[in-house]
C-alpha cells in the first residue's frame, strides 16, 4: 500500500469532496444495490490509479456505502477501452470513472471515437494556480 504525504492527502479531500460530495447532497435517496466499480483508463500505479484508490479507501473507511465496491484498471487506447466499458452499463450507476482530460482531447485529435458527451459527469475537477506554492505542479516555480 502507498503513502500518502500531506499535499497528495489535501489533493484526495479536495477531489473527494468535488467527486462524491455532490453526489450524497444531489442523490441522497439512491444507494447502490450491487457492487460499485470505479473504472480507471490507465495501468496499476498510475496517477489516476492512485486517485481511484484513495477515493474506494475513503469510501470504505467512512462507510459511506452498504455495497463493496473495486478498483478495475482498464488500461489502452488512451482510455478508451474503459469508456468503452462504462458505456456498455449505460444508465448504470454502479458504474463511476476517474478521468482526465484525454477524454475530451483524445477525440479532439482523432485518438478515440469516444466524445466527452457520450459519458456523464458527476463532478467537475477544476483547479486554479493562484498561489506561488506548486502543489499540484512539482517540477514548475
Amino acid at each position: 500500500m502507498f503513502r500518502l504525504d500531506r499535499a497528495s492527502r489535501a489533493l484526495s479531500a479536495l477531489l473527494f469532496s468535488t467527486a462524491i460530495v455532490p453526489l450524497v447532497a444531489t442523490g441522497a435517496e439512491w444507494k447502490p444495490e450491487s457492487n460499485v466499480e470505479i473504472v480507471i483508463p490507465s495501468g496499476p500505479g498510475s496517477g489516476l490509479d492512485k486517485t481511484g484508490r484513495t477515493l474506494q479507501r475513503f469510501i470504505q473507511d467512512h462507510k459511506l456505502v452498504a455495497a463493496t465496491n473495486a478498483v478495475v484498471n482498464k488500461p489502452g487506447g488512451g482510455g478508451t477501452l474503459a469508456y468503452l466499458y462504462i458505456n456498455q452499463h449505460a444508465n448504470d450507476a454502479h458504474y463511476l470513472s476517474i478521468t482526465s482530460p484525454g477524454v475530451v482531447t483524445n477525440k479532439i485529435v482523432g485518438a478515440s471515437t469516444i466524445d466527452f458527451r457520450d459519458l456523464t459527469p458527476i463532478a467537475p475537477r477544476s483547479f486554479s494556480r493562484k498561489t506561488s506554492r506548486s502543489w499540484f505542479c512539482p517540477n514548475r516555480r
